[in-house]
């Protein structure tokens, strides 16, 4: 079971497991209203999160999940933040006056402020680049806010944060849903939608810092893809969006950055409102496994065991370096049969409207110019 044209693992081990998830989590929703309804619905760039809570919760990356309750609800190990990823388009190509005393000063001015600086961490990155057909100097940030995640009231699921003693458990033999209701669900639903612009005026705010000296930025253009879309829906590293909206598409460090303008007609329509048909498009490549990958949870002593590796189910515990998991590849040209672009165009069609070409990086490892 696949969503691209060739077999994918994750998708294979994942696509069940999210099958089952949706039932409990149905089960769930009716015992707060005998009429409530919920979905699951995987993306192409379906895979493992770094976040073992999150797996071992029932979700993963590359997932929209949305439910019709009554009751104000939220399941927690979504672990819902707000990944945005912004394009800045820029008067002058300043990629030769960037280089690695550029983000340490960045590091320092960030340090002085109440942001916390984390474009470090697993796939985010800021990049200088231009634009293959108009070498139109761009600049992309890609992260989540980190100031609303394991502090006491941040979204992230922690033993002593502000919503811990709220928590309630549905188990069904080794799976399981943790969840919040009522006012605490209210709250929660709250403060994420609220950092939405929050993330957005964070990543102004870097860009001003970083380009202030060199050149004038012209634009801004931002693009949510791990939040909550509505107050009864979380998008975990994925676009809702309407058809024909573009949206950037990540590949892998260093490579191209795709602007892709999403089609009707495929397998990842979404139905979320009348008028403007929504549908569900990838972020990015995304991670998948080795064939033969097998996983388990173990509700009683709270591990996570990927093929025989255990992982403590706990915050702050990741996959990220499991040599199982890894960076899915493709060929580069988007009308290559084994593009990205043409392995899904049958489940999530469209056309790649644009390239970014990645000049100078700054990623979890650290400073990179790209040839």
């Amino acid at each position: 079971m696949s969503l691209l044209k060739k077999v994918d693992p994750a998708h294979e081990l994942l696509i069940p497991f999210l099958q089952e998830s949706e039932s409990l989590l149905r089960s769930v929703l009716k015992k707060l209203d005998k009429q409530a309804s919920c979905r699951v619905i995987p993306a192409v760039d379906l895979g493992f999160p770094h976040d073992v809570c999150r797996i071992a919760g029932g979700f993963a990356t590359g997932v929209f999940v949305d439910w019709q309750c009554s009751v104000p609800f939220v399941p927690i190990d979504t672990a819902v933040n707000i990944d945005t990823s912004s394009i800045f388009r820029l008067k002058d190509d300043v990629s030769e006056d960037i280089n690695e005393r550029t983000f340490e000063a960045l590091i320092e001015s960030l340090e002085k402020s109440s942001y916390i600086f984390n474009f470090h961490k697993g796939n985010h990155f800021i990049s200088f680049g231009v634009t293959y057909d108009t070498n139109e100097p761009m600049l992309i940030i890609h992260s989540n806010e980190k100031e609303f995640k394991y502090q006491f009231n941040g979204l992230i699921p922690t033993k002593n944060n502000w919503y811990a003693n709220k928590i309630k458990i549905e188990s069904r033999k080794d799976r399981y849903i943790r969840y919040i209701t009522g006012e605490t669900a209210e709250i929660f639903i709250d403060i994420a939608k609220s950092l939405e612009d929050f993330n957005v005026i964070r990543h102004r705010f870097v860009a001003y810092l970083l380009t202030e000296k060199l050149t004038r930025v012209l634009s801004q253009s931002d693009h949510h893809h791990y939040y909550m879309p509505t107050r009864q829906s979380v998008a975990m590293g994925c676009f809702p969006v309407s058809v024909g909206e573009v949206i950037p598409v990540f590949s892998r460090p260093g490579r191209d950055i795709y602007l892709f303008e999403p089609h009707s007609g495929g397998g990842n329509h979404l139905g979320l409102s009348e008028g403007m048909e929504q549908v569900l498009v990838p972020h990015g490549w995304g991670k998948t496994c080795l064939p033969n990958t097998k996983f388990q949870i173990n509700v009683i002593n709270q591990t996570f065991i990927l093929s025989g590796q255990e992982y403590p189910i706990e915050p702050l515990v990741s996959l990220g370096k499991d040599e199982r998991l890894w960076l899915r590849d493709f060929h580069s040209e988007p009308n290559h049969e084994d593009s990205f672009f043409m392995q899904m165009k049958h489940h999530s069609p469209g056309r790649v409207v644009g390239r970014i070409k990645q000049l100078a990086s700054f990623t979890k490892n650290g400073f990179c110019r790209h040839e």
